[in-house]
């Protein structure tokens, strides 16, 4: 799956965007992903608000990459309706993956994580139009709410 994956990333043309409510990616994600905006992709991440968290100890820590994705052009959203716990990746139109793998590397390493892979244009549609619904019950990060923030604050 990780290969699969870190490939599909690498060789998306458009745009990726990622729906996990757990967001501290092993350094190959987080790294593909920064490259994949730099070649002027649209990167996108919906992951839990702290106050929605299952795991709020998790989205704290999730925040300290912030900065570093945002100063990457990497568009972050905090999904604050009510608990996240979708794991779906969308990559242009065409690629899905969703299932319980949580991009950290407790789901990359130590957990027994499934996560099914699709390439149907259809579905990664669909699967869009509900990223994008879910972009209306989040708010999105930017630089300025990071550097405001203390090492604890919401």
């Amino acid at each position: 799956y990780k290969k699969a994956l870190l490939k599909s990333i690498s060789n998306a043309k458009s745009h990726i965007y990622i729906m996990n409510p757990y967001y501290i990616p092993p350094k190959k994600f987080k790294t593909a992903l920064i490259n994949a905006s730099k070649k002027g992709l649209d990167v996108r991440i919906i992951t839990s608000h702290l106050f929605n968290s299952d795991v709020p100890f998790i989205s704290l820590a999730s925040r300290h990459i912030y900065n570093e994705l945002l100063n990457n052009g990497i568009k972050i959203y905090e999904y604050d309706i009510r608990k996240l716990h979708s794991k779906i990746v969308c990559i242009d139109d065409c690629f899905v993956s969703l299932g319980s793998y949580n991009f950290d590397d407790w789901s990359n390493n130590k957990n027994l994580e499934v996560n099914l892979m699709i390439v149907d244009a259809k579905i990664g549609k669909q699967l869009n139009n509900v990223f994008f619904d879910e972009i209306q019950n989040s708010k999105e990060v930017n630089i300025d709410d990071v550097k405001q923030r203390g090492i604890f604050q919401t």
